[in-house]
């Protein structure tokens, strides 16, 4: 079983200032990156958890003046980002799980194809 950990890709924000978010899949030192479709302000994302936090008017208009409050996501928003970030993870549990049962080693590089087959078939 690997380890699975999410990164906010603030070196390479975008135009309007919000950035990418990557997973990160490892198993015994290889790591594999995956890039969700997830983005966000670098101030609605707690590191230390892992997942998007709600910045509620005040605050975010402190920390992000310039950005149109409009534009943030809302509570419901976030804790469907969150759920869906967490479904990413249950994605890539099942996989590993599908390898083991049928009795295949497999690596990050292996789980990661497989998650993007799964995602890019829902497109």
């Amino acid at each position: 079983m690997g380890t699975i950990r999410y990164v906010l890709l603030t070196d390479r924000p975008l135009k309007s200032g919000i950035a990418p978010i990557d997973l990160i899949y490892q198993i015994s030192g290889k790591r594999k990156y995956y890039r969700t479709d997830k983005k966000l302000f670098s101030e609605s994302w707690d590191p230390k958890k892992q997942q998007a936090i709600y910045l509620d008017k005040k605050t975010a208009k402190k920390l992000l003046p310039t950005v149109d409050y409009d534009l943030m996501l809302t509570a419901k928003d976030i804790i469907e980002f969150n759920q869906d970030l967490n479904s990413l993870k249950m994605d890539i549990r099942k996989i590993e799980k599908g390898f083991e049962i049928n009795g295949i080693p497999y690596s990050s590089e292996m789980v990661v194809e497989k998650l993007k087959e799964i995602h890019n078939s829902k497109t």
